[in-house]
């Protein structure tokens, strides 16, 4: 993974202050768990609607931009990141056939294409060095999770572009059945 997205440097410092700091991030974290609390594969990860997930996230991004100090691990016991999606592996909402699985590809790109609508909600998308450092960003560490999913960073970033694509999504019951229909076509190889 490129270092130089994954801490932050003088350019991202300047970014995340230009787009009014770490409070807009959190706000478009909690967009996204606003999003994610409704969509029916990623709820099934999250057991507590109640956690402060969109502050503990957004927190988490302004540190790796830099330029506000520690916001996310001075708060956060080491080894809370890889705690947290132990959890969402092992949630009880989930079925008992998937319960400890890490996550997949269908699951990463859902992530992805919410986490980048929220962006748009928020008018990140507006703000171009943003933009153009999120979206690489994201990708490389979505990586972590599922080692092909990066390559679909793009694509899922202009996904909500489109008001249609946001607009069936909703109507199917906050399901992305494009990505569905790929899962299940990849577990019945």
């Amino acid at each position: 993974m490129d270092t130089r997205i994954r801490r932050g440097s003088y350019s991202t410092a300047w970014i995340l202050h230009n787009i009014g700091g770490s409070k807009r991030l959190r706000c478009m974290a909690s967009r996204f768990y606003d999003k994610a609390f409704k969509d029916s594969l990623l709820d099934k990860f999250i057991e507590d609607h109640a956690d402060p997930h969109g502050e503990r996230l957004g927190n988490w991004l302004a540190e790796r931009m830099g330029g506000e100090g520690r916001v996310w691990s001075k708060s956060r016991p080491d080894g809370a990141r890889q705690t947290a999606h132990r959890r969402a592996w092992h949630s009880k909402k989930r079925s008992s056939r998937e319960r400890g699985k890490r996550f997949k590809v269908a699951d990463c790109r859902v992530w992805m294409r919410l986490m980048f609508w929220a962006a748009r909600d928020e008018g990140l998308h507006t703000h171009k060095p943003f933009w153009t450092w999120f979206v690489p960003f994201i990708s490389s560490w979505i990586r972590v999770y599922e080692a092909t999913a990066g390559k679909y960073a793009k694509e899922d970033a202009e996904w909500s572009a489109d008001d249609a694509n946001t607009e069936a999504y909703v109507k199917a019951g906050h399901v992305m059945v494009d990505v569905a229909s790929a899962k299940a076509a990849r577990a019945h190889k």
